[in-house]
């Protein structure tokens, strides 16, 4: 984790969360000559989790985080980041589409009082933190928040064009 030495803000469709700042723009610190397409698709893929990390700080003390989806699915070595980055266990569910699912059992609740602990979601596993990639991944996201204050300092001292 974090061997790369590159610092990376995946704002390239602007911020929507946490600071949800239209003028955020992506920015990679850090490349050198001995930088390889591999350092930087790993530095991608951190980046999110790391930001991930910092809402989830923000959310408060989670009791279980719970996901799903093809992506995670398809690479255990982001799911392992994503579990080191929010330094917590990460529950992988087998459920389709669970956004919907979880549409579907709020009306449930609504209509009948019934709530959705009544039908969990399938357990696929749980991805835990290493302790190592957990450490590296903390010191990463304390550069990234200084490497997203730095571009935020620069955006705004940037003059708008008027045409």
């Amino acid at each position: 984790p974090d061997a790369h030495g590159l610092t990376l803000l995946p704002l390239l469709a602007r911020e929507r969360s946490p600071g949800y700042a239209p003028d955020a723009t992506g920015a990679i610190a850090g490349l050198r000559l001995g930088t390889t397409p591999l350092d930087i698709a790993q530095a991608a893929l951190e980046s999110v989790a790391l930001r991930l990390a910092l809402i989830a700080e923000r959310m408060g003390d989670l009791t279980q985080i719970m996901t799903s989806g093809g992506a995670l699915e398809r690479s255990p070595a982001w799911t392992q980041m994503f579990a080191d980055a929010l330094d917590r266990p990460l529950t992988l569910l087998s459920e389709g589409e669970l956004t919907a699912r979880g549409a579907a059992l709020w009306v449930r609740a609504q209509a009948t009082g019934r709530t959705w602990t009544e039908l969990p979601p399938t357990v696929r596993g749980v991805v835990e933190p290493r302790p190592h990639g957990a450490a590296a991944l903390r010191a990463a996201r304390e550069r990234q928040v200084q490497l997203y204050q730095a571009m935020m300092d620069f955006n705004s001292n940037i003059p708008r064009s008027t045409f």
